[in-house]
């Protein structure tokens, strides 16, 4: 069996629309072999393919909703299964594709599992609630989850499992701790906000919101410029640049979606999004806070600066940067050095005591 996910972070936490506990599940699965799990974050489509006869592309998520019939409840979805042998071979190939370009799950789960017990954790900060939240988790030590005698343990069928609540599991020491974030990781430039600044990010959200099948750069470019700027000579390449920027760091917040269309990217709103223009500024805030600490490149800046007294953060993004100009990356360092003050700013003492301890 192979399984490919999105996993975006936002999914496991807020959104609600992706269960952290499936990788247990999979790993209960007697000789599941767990490299046989992939993340392709950018992945929409929803097909099941069982033997290599029997083939069902849909609409519908593998949820009760999605895949289900629940009196009023149920999504209304469409999809087409097939036996073809032609079309099934031509979905290996294009499902062989994606494949070769996943992440191992060894390479994200640390990311998941930090995002998830920080978001449970502020969700439910009283602790009789937090007691009554338990997750199933095996006895790993200090073997982290993918350790091969761990696996095969996990496989046994009688697999000698735990039910322990969350708060507890908070509470254990560093030696019971699963894995430690990895200390080096490689990024590109899509992991970098284009922007800093937070100010044109409600404007830019209710322009998206109000087109249902996206906006282009350029259009939201000039409706951005008849709020935040005087000059009426602005030409579509600056106007496409500013509504560009403004649209990549909203869709860097998990707000938005750039999506390709025939006349080129779109973007659209997010429930995530649409949440949050319905928020007042102090719950804007928590979940600015909670997103920009969802991402890998953050929790790694923050890692490195408190273990290196001489971090310097361009020196950073130039060696775990591929393919990027230094240029170029001195102008991504100016936008995240904002950004961080930004978020600074807004989080108490206690907040980044605890950010700390996670990361």
């Amino acid at each position: 069996m192979k399984v490919l996910i999105r996993g975006n972070v936002g999914e496991f936490t807020y959104q609600k629309s992706s269960d952290i506990s499936i990788f247990d599940s999979l790993l209960s699965i007697k000789k599941f072999d767990i490299n046989n799990v992939k993340r392709v974050t950018n992945l929409h489509m929803k097909a099941y393919l069982v033997d290599e006869r029997h083939l069902l592309i849909t609409s519908g998520n593998l949820t009760n909703n999605g895949m289900f019939v629940i009196s009023g409840k149920e999504n209304f979805e469409g999809g087409i299964s097939t036996n073809d042998p032609y079309i099934i071979s031509q979905f290996i190939k294009y499902f062989s594709h994606i494949w070769k370009q996943g992440e191992n799950l060894e390479d994200f789960y640390d990311e998941l599992e930090l995002a998830y017990i920080t978001y449970i954790e502020t969700e439910y900060s009283d602790k009789d609630t937090l007691q009554k939240i338990t997750r199933k988790r095996y006895k790993f030590g200090k073997k982290t989850i993918f350790d091969e005698s761990v696996i095969k343990d996990s496989q046994d069928e009688n697999s000698d499992c735990e039910e322990i609540g969350l708060l507890n599991y908070l509470l254990r020491s560093d030696d019971e701790t699963m894995g430690d974030i990895p200390k080096i990781q490689t990024f590109s430039l899509e992991d970098i906000p284009p922007v800093g600044t937070l100010v044109h990010l409600p404007s830019t959200l209710k322009i998206i919101s109000e087109y249902e099948d996206g906006i282009s750069y350029l259009d939201l470019g000039r409706k951005l410029r008849t709020i935040f700027s005087n000059s009426e000579s602005t030409t579509d390449g600056a106007n496409r640049k500013f509504g560009e920027e403004k649209g990549k760091f909203a869709a860097f917040l998990n707000f938005a979606s750039i999506e390709d269309s025939n006349s080129g990217k779109l973007i659209k709103i997010s429930k995530l999004g649409k949440t949050y223009l319905k928020m007042e500024n102090e719950d804007r805030n928590k979940i600015i806070k909670d997103v920009f600490f969802d991402k890998s490149i953050v929790v790694s800046i923050m890692r490195h600066s408190i273990e290196d007294p001489d971090f310097d953060l361009l020196e950073f993004l130039v060696a775990n940067c591929a393919g990027a100009t230094r240029s170029t990356l001195q102008r991504k360092a100016g936008a995240l050095r904002e950004l961080f003050s930004y978020i600074s700013a807004i989080c108490t003492e206690e907040e980044l005591q605890m950010i700390l301890k996670n990361v």
